[in-house]
């Protein structure tokens, strides 16, 4: 009898220390599967005199921008050109994006002079002459001739200067 429960209890052990070891084989699996969707990141090369900091919203599954999908950035201010990068979770698949460019109501006018979009190997690059074909700024953001910039202004005591992407931008991530 001792035999026997002996016998029975060591194949108990010896089944579910093996069901693990599936289980673990399926669940890193899975993980590589999201990883390999997601990886974006989108880079925004720009001049931002003073410190400031952005916020960036990103849609997927056709659901709009909500705090649990913002990413705050801060940013040094530098006459110099900087390369602002955003790196979203790794299982995001991004549809769309909303950027809210300033906070500082003393910073006057951003110059950004491009927007990159990376997925894994996949790039693409939206030029300043390309903006309006895949960009959308709100009422706060007024382009500038004489500067090559964008000025942020206040509209009717609103300070919220901002970018969305238009349904140029959404195709092409489609493609991505």
């Amino acid at each position: 009898m001792k035999k026997v429960v002996l016998l029975f209890l060591s194949s108990i052990v010896l089944l579910s220390c093996g069901g693990d070891k599936k289980k673990e084989n399926v669940e890193t699996t899975n993980e590589e599967v999201i990883s390999d969707k997601g990886n974006f990141s989108v880079v925004m090369d720009a001049v931002y005199k003073k410190n400031d900091s952005i916020v960036f919203y990103y849609t997927q599954n056709g659901f709009e921008c909500t705090n649990e999908q913002a990413i705050k950035q801060a940013i040094t201010g530098s006459d110099s050109i900087q390369n602002i990068t955003i790196q979203l979770p790794g299982n995001v698949i991004l549809e769309n994006f909303r950027i809210n460019l300033s906070n500082n109501p003393d910073q006057e006018t951003v110059l950004l002079s491009k927007f990159r979009i990376k997925r894994n190997e996949n790039i693409f690059d939206i030029q300043q002459v390309d903006f309006s074909k895949y960009l959308n700024f709100n009422e706060n953001v007024s382009w500038d001739d004489t500067l090559k910039g964008f000025k942020f202004i206040s509209v009717k005591d609103s300070y919220t200067p901002r970018v969305l992407g238009n349904q140029g931008l959404e195709s092409k991530l489609t493609e991505m």
